[in-house]
């Protein structure tokens, strides 16, 4: 009888439910059995999932993998958790962009003047949008409660976006988002708020997240590099109890029985660089990317 893996999900789809069936196709040709439990939201339902054993395998951002791991934010303790491998998402950042014929051009300004602007940010239960709301926070706004007073609106839908820049029915882009996904500073002239690196410690230090910088002319108008903080890839994790063994056998099936490599035009697997999990990985998956020579031996 072949072994079970239970393997917690969302309720919704996008690169999460991409990633998770990409991950059922290979562990399935590698010969388990895969359950894929879609229940509650992304964040902190299923890391919570599988730190009580009630899941083997789940799959977060690295950032909140690495939150999961060490307790921090929305976390209350650290997880009983551990890496597998990271799904690579390059030049995937938190990226706070406006519209030039606003006249803004900082976040203290926005907090100064408290304009009524539509601005596209994460849905406020997802796990992207912790970052999001930390950095508003630094300059004193709750973002998903003052903009409205302000007069302005919270738009969610993030495939809307461009469609949404592009008519002038949003203003600025305040979230995660890759250049190789989408590029709204293409259809309307942006300005782009900086982050000091006070700020970005602070950030950091509260929710686990790496420091990000944009370098110069990744967008368009864009002359000056941009501090920010990085929303990096996606991580596979599992129960920290899970047997050396059985984490060998799924990370060797992970890079041998995907149907391919490339999840997504933004998203890919590559054993090189899967090692870098926000938590740290377990015995049997460290072993195998240490067999691939991928990490040192010991």
């Amino acid at each position: 009888m072949a072994e079970l893996i239970k393997i917690a999900s969302i309720e919704g789809g996008g690169t999460w439910g991409r990633i998770g069936n990409w991950l059922v196709a290979g562990l399935t040709s590698a010969g388990f059995e895969v359950e894929l439990l879609k229940r509650g939201a992304e964040i902190p339902e299923i890391a919570l999932r599988v730190d009580r054993g009630e899941a083997d395998l789940s799959v977060s951002t690295t950032f909140g993998a690495r939150a999961a791991y060490l307790g921090k934010h929305p976390y209350e303790k650290p997880l009983a958790i551990n890496g597998i491998a990271e799904i690579q998402y390059p030049n995937h950042w938190f990226v706070h962009m406006i519209k030039a014929e606003t006249g803004l051009s900082s976040f203290h300004e926005l907090a100064e003047k408290r304009p009524p602007l539509r601005l596209c940010l994460p849905s406020p239960t997802l796990l992207v949008s912790y970052p999001v709301k930390a950095i508003f926070k630094l300059f004193g706004i709750d973002p998903y409660s003052d903009i409205p007073k302000w007069g302005g609106e919270i738009i969610t839908p993030f495939n809307e976006i461009p469609e949404m820049i592009a008519t002038g029915r949003a203003d600025g882009v305040f979230r995660e988002n890759s250049p190789m996904r989408y590029d709204v500073s293409q259809l309307a002239e942006m300005r782009f708020f900086q982050l000091s690196e006070q700020e970005v410690r602070r950030v950091t230090e509260q929710l686990g997240v790496q420091p990000g910088l944009i370098t110069e002319r990744t967008y368009k108008n864009q002359r000056d590099p941009i501090r920010t903080v990085d929303a990096e890839g996606f991580t596979v994790f599992a129960r920290r109890d899970l047997s050396a063994e059985m984490s060998y056998r799924i990370a060797r099936a992970i890079d041998h029985h995907t149907r391919t490599h490339y999840i997504s035009s933004c998203t890919f697997y590559s054993p090189r660089f899967a090692v870098h999990a926000g938590a740290p990985l377990l015995q049997g998956a460290a072993q195998y990317y240490r067999e691939r020579g991928y990490l040192p031996q010991h």
